[in-house]
């Protein structure tokens, strides 16, 4: 459905986003 790939397309952005914040929150 259209709220799906909303739902995954939000996850993988967050996922990408959450793991460079974690970079530069370790550094």
């Amino acid at each position: 459905t259209q709220t799906g790939m909303w739902l995954e397309f939000i996850d993988a952005n967050f996922g990408i986003f959450a793991t460079i914040n974690y970079a530069l929150e370790g550094t």
